[in-house]
């Protein structure tokens, strides 16, 4: 801040190169009282000259005071000195205060005098080496352009935001420590923190088109049946994706016990984990498998005593139920913590009580939401069509591998055969029912 005792004398006729004895501004005429505080000024800063025991301020005078030459200047920067005498230049600010016509802080005026001064000399050296500057900067901007190429953006949250060597990165890294530092002769399986991923995109045949209907979800069925079953030789041994593929633990088992003879079946039955859309429904449980099913033989007599088990010679997770196997098993063995986890985790029928893709399919369990018992409906509808007048088309081939199979078994006639072959009696329909109900049967 700066206030001005008295307006700056008019321009004078002396030397321009004589910078002490120079007036600031010619906005008045020129008074006695200047003429003699100058001379009293210049004589002051001779006798300061020739003096060696000049002080620290005056010496800072000298080399940031007196600097500046008003009549250097154009009649827009003596306006805009006269409106912000400091802000526009510190250097004849100062001269005025040493003067006697201005008051202010000289701390802050020899600072941005020192800063004026510093960016003057900048700019006026910028100006003298024009060409060299510019050759400076373009060289530096093609160095920086040069680097781009080797900086790497970070997107992993984790890495930007969890400390190194904290709790949480400890946590998240635990059990990748855990597995490498492990003697165990088992495949080490991916643990879906560090590990990486397999995934699969199935994209709809026409761009924009909706795959989430029924003939895209069962083409994706198909596609996982194909993947889970697809097998590699290594070493004379066969892989599939279930030796590979991250699962929940085995139950601990001793050896002993009578159990630890199924362990085995045990570890085909756990099926890998993958998030896939067809999960969500009965279909999914065609695609996990396992590949090939299991064998009720291989369960020895333990089939014998299991009547929840599926009556087939083969099963999977597509006819079986999870919570009656458990809790069959709890009436003859206490399983105590093991039932009570198993109810928790709320597996319940496993894919059986879940939505069917298409509820028309034959082996759409009855506990399906969307269950559609046409078996029931079966007989009422060729009733119905022979009431009608109206042909039911049948599979003339698969009536015929029904008769071999039925001719073989019994060692009787054929009569299919019987009757010309292709050509059916009036009581066609009644075989058809009676072969139709043994396909809901099984």
């Amino acid at each position: 801040m700066l206030t001005l005792i008295e307006p700056p004398g008019a321009k004078r006729g002396v030397p321009t190169n004589n910078r002490s004895a120079q007036h600031l501004l010619t906005f008045a005429a020129a008074t006695d009282d200047d003429d003699e505080l100058e001379t009293d000024d210049a004589n002051e800063r001779s006798a300061t000259g020739r003096s060696d025991n000049r002080t620290f301020v005056q010496k800072i005078d000298d080399f940031l005071v007196g600097k500046s030459n008003s009549y250097d200047f154009s009649e827009r920067w003596k306006r805009e000195f006269s409106e912000r005498p400091s802000w526009c230049d510190a250097d004849m600010t100062l001269q005025q205060i040493k003067r006697g016509k201005a008051r202010g802080n000289r701390l802050a005026l020899y600072s941005r005098s020192l800063i004026q001064k510093a960016l003057f000399s900048l700019g006026s050296f910028v100006e003298r080496h024009a060409f060299l500057i510019v050759a400076v900067v373009l060289t530096f901007f093609t160095f920086c352009c040069y680097g781009l190429q080797f900086v790497r953006i970070e997107t992993d949250i984790v890495k930007l935001w969890v400390a190194r060597g904290g709790r949480l990165d400890e946590e998240l890294s635990f059990l990748t420590r855990v597995q490498q530092y492990s003697t165990d002769s088992e495949i080490k399986r991916e643990n879906g923190l560090g590990g990486g991923y397999q995934v699969v995109i199935h994209t709809p045949r026409h761009e924009g088109q909706n795959i989430l209907t029924k003939e895209g979800l069962l083409e994706h069925v198909a596609i996982m049946q194909q993947i889970a079953q697809y097998k590699i030789e290594v070493a004379g041994e066969n892989w599939t994706l279930a030796d590979i593929c991250f699962k929940p633990p085995s139950p601990d088992i001793d050896n002993s016990s009578m159990t630890a003879h199924y362990i085995p079946v045990i570890d085909r039955i756990i099926p890998c984990i993958w998030i896939t859309p067809i999960d969500c429904f009965w279909e999914g449980s065609k695609a996990i498998g396992p590949h090939p099913s299991i064998e009720a033989s291989s369960l020895g007599i333990a089939k014998e005593f299991l009547t929840s088990l599926p009556p087939k010679e083969r099963f999977s997770w597509s006819d079986l139920d999870p919570q009656a196997i458990v809790d069959e098993l709890d009436e003859m063995f206490s399983m105590g913590n093991t039932r009570s986890f198993f109810h928790r985790a709320d597996i319940g029928k496993g894919y059986l009580d879940r939505w069917c893709i298409d509820p028309l399919d034959a082996q759409c369990p009855r506990n399906a939401p969307n269950h559609f018992p046409f078996c029931d409906l079966i007989p009422r509808f060729l009733e119905y069509a022979e009431r009608s007048g109206f042909e039911v088309p049948v599979d003339a081939e698969y009536l015929r591998d029904e008769e071999a199979k039925k001719k073989s078994s019994n060692n009787q006639f054929s009569l299919f055969d019987f009757f010309g072959g292709s050509q059916f009696p009036s009581f066609k329909l009644h075989y058809i029912v009676f072969a139709l109900s043994e396909v809901c049967e099984h």
